[in-house]
């Protein structure tokens, strides 16, 4: 579990985001985040900043994000006080969203928005067969405060894809965010940019050789380059 100074605190649990927290006023705690197997080769991509920002979600200050995968440092740390300690179903908890497939990936946070991914369509736990053609990765905006659902972007999967991937399935890749853009990594299906609005901006193939454990590794933004651990 990591910690930021933020007022709600997510989750993503097989089909449900849940949102926790001890009181309007009180710091809470982000928790999540899958483990991240290795690839074989790190990709850098420029992503072109465009000159004006595009619906840029509402900002109070940086400090309550966590832009990526274990937070703006990477460390997963904060030296944030007075956090709860326990958390339940009922207990300590702001609002729930209902998810529409399962996923392994961390919610990320900025500004009024959080963004998740998840997956359908195919190798999903508790629903039996289903085939490959219907396998697709979701990019979901949430509202921070209600957990009102923003948008919803489906992505079709590059086949073929793993017939089985082990506990993690096929979302296990935090997303990146800035104040531009999110990113995010699909595997072989390739590192997709979207603007707030959810608009996809552009795709980029970084390879596609998994070694039978699917892809997990999350992008992270240094300048003006999106730094992947492919497999090209």
């Amino acid at each position: 579990m990591s910690f930021s100074r933020v007022r709600t605190c997510v989750f993503n649990v097989l089909p449900l985001l849940v949102v926790v927290g001890c009181s309007a006023e009180s710091e809470v705690a982000v928790a999540g985040g899958a483990a991240q197997p290795e690839t074989e080769q790190l990709v850098a991509a420029a992503p072109p900043r465009a000159a004006t920002k595009v619906a840029s979600p509402t900002r109070s200050g940086s400090s309550g994000e966590w832009s990526r995968f274990r937070g703006p440092t990477g460390m997963g740390t904060s030296d944030v006080t007075g956090l709860p300690l326990n958390w339940s179903l009922e207990e300590n908890i702001a609002w729930k969203a209902p998810m529409p497939g399962p996923g392994a990936s961390s919610p990320v946070v900025f500004g009024d928005r959080i963004y998740i991914t998840c997956y359908t369509g195919f190798f999903v736990p508790d629903q039996p067969g289903g085939s490959q053609d219907d396998l697709k990765r979701h990019l979901i905006a949430i509202d921070r405060k209600t957990g009102d659902v923003i948008w919803d972007k489906a992505v079709k999967a590059k086949l073929p894809e793993e017939e089985r991937i082990r506990d993690h399935g096929f979302a296990a890749s935090t997303p990146a965010v800035d104040a531009y853009r999110v990113y995010v990594f699909f595997g072989k299906t390739g590192v997709i940019a979207f603007n707030h609005d959810g608009k996809q901006l552009w795709q980029a193939d970084v390879g596609n050789r998994t070694h039978g454990w699917g892809s997990a590794s999350s992008p992270v933004l240094h300048g003006d380059l999106l730094l992947v651990n492919g497999s090209v």
